[in-house]
């Protein structure tokens, strides 16, 4: 994919790209890295408007670094444009803060605000102080929030907020603890 014209094909239903070898690389290398797959990711998604897809960065603090910027820049640019295209952006990351140092925050913030639906699981300090503060968290909510239970989660879709939880089937708790890989 970084050496002329890509071998990978994305014809497929589901396609995992996997980021975790890019961090020890120097910054302008992981700049072209990261411009590349993304660009690969945002042609695919924007292809065609009668299909639906899905792009979901999991551990996605990993593209919040102010010095190879291209990550967040797509974050949020893409954010701003999936509907339009039948897309959509799943951002999983276990701290809020992290998309809102001062550095970044003009990209975090916009991912925030362009999201209908947000899930907020347990969290403490300072996250669940700025998830206060952010959306206007009622005491009832922030100690919901606090009591960190397994599978409960906070879900916001559009201004609605309810309680939500979430809760394994049988044939599923292999995979969710380790044991089914």
């Amino acid at each position: 994919m970084f050496n002329g014209y890509t071998s990978i094909e994305d014809d497929s239903k589901f396609m995992v790209l996997d980021t975790s070898n890019m961090e020890g690389s120097k910054e302008n290398v992981k700049s072209c890295q990261y411009f590349n797959m993304l660009r690969f990711c945002q042609n695919s998604a924007f292809r065609d408007r009668n299909e639906r897809f899905m792009v979901v960065a999991d551990e996605s603090y990993l593209l919040l670094d102010p010095k190879v910027p291209q990550g967040m820049e797509f974050l949020r640019n893409f954010s701003k444009r999936a509907r339009k295209y039948n897309c959509s952006l799943v951002v999983i990351t276990q701290s809020i803060i992290d998309f809102l140092a001062d550095s970044i925050r003009q990209y975090g913030q916009a991912l925030f605000d362009n999201s209908t639906y947000k899930m907020f699981f347990g969290m403490d300090g300072k996250n669940l102080q700025q998830a206060k503060e952010l959306w206007d968290l009622t005491t009832e909510e922030t100690n919901l929030l606090s009591s960190k239970v397994r599978g409960q989660c906070l879900l916001f879709i559009g201004s609605s907020r309810m309680l939500c939880r979430i809760k394994g089937q049988n044939w599923e708790k292999p995979f969710l603890t380790g044991g089914g890989r």
